[in-house]
């Protein structure tokens, strides 16, 4: 219970469960086959190991006495999310656990934060390429948005086609992704296309109404 309440996502963690990560806590790549239970969908993260202090005995023992940080976090449909600064991970498991998690999110408000200052200047392929899908998603919902509310502003300015205008911009963005989908991708790629299609239909449709 004391664990738990130090790292609360523990507390959907079945007993046997929690007991065999406790039992592993030192070494973090043993805890990865429990990442799936208290965690939406990170299949695990990657490690830069550094032996410890001691490098003597066995391979498992140098393994237990190394230091390790997280470098990067993958998802189960083999999604990868690198990190900007590595995080050791070291200590009590509820500790590093916690740790994580955060350096987590922060690592993916970063990755967004540079996806929507580098919209204009990458296109689709390159940004679908180069960021993580939900990342993508939402620096696309972001642009429309704030293209959305500039035309509100430019039409009480007296524009009466900026609203049009951004449903070209919406129409050009449909037509350069389907072009896209019609051509050679991997398979994790065109998932990600057809999902922005889908995302870009619906802010089509709205500005349309």
């Amino acid at each position: 219970e004391t664990k738990r309440r130090k790292f609360p996502r523990f507390y959907s963690v079945a007993a046997a469960d929690l007991i065999d990560v406790l039992s592993r806590g030192k070494h973090p790549p043993a805890v990865q086959p429990h990442f799936s239970k208290f965690t939406d969908n990170i299949a695990g993260f990657e490690w830069d190991e550094q032996p410890g202090a001691d490098n003597g005995g066995s391979s498992t023992d140098a393994s237990s006495s190394a230091v390790l940080s997280a470098v990067g976090m993958h998802a189960s449909d083999g999604e990868r999310v690198s990190f900007g600064t590595p995080l050791i991970c070291e200590g009590q498991v509820e500790d590093w656990l916690s740790r994580l998690m955060a350096h987590a999110q922060s690592s993916l408000r970063e990755t967004l934060q540079e996806s929507v200052s580098a919209y204009l200047e990458l296109k689709h392929e390159a940004r679908l390429r180069d960021y993580p899908c939900q990342v993508v998603l939402n620096t696309s919902q972001i642009w429309w948005t704030s293209d959305v509310n500039d035309a509100f502003e430019r039409l009480e300015q007296g524009h009466e086609s900026a609203l049009k205008e951004v449903h070209a911009s919406c129409a050009s963005n449909l037509v350069a992704l389907t072009e896209l989908v019609l051509g050679k991708l991997s398979r994790e790629m065109r998932v990600k296309v057809k999902t922005l299609i889908t995302i870009e239909v619906h802010a089509r449709d709205v500005v349309q109404r």
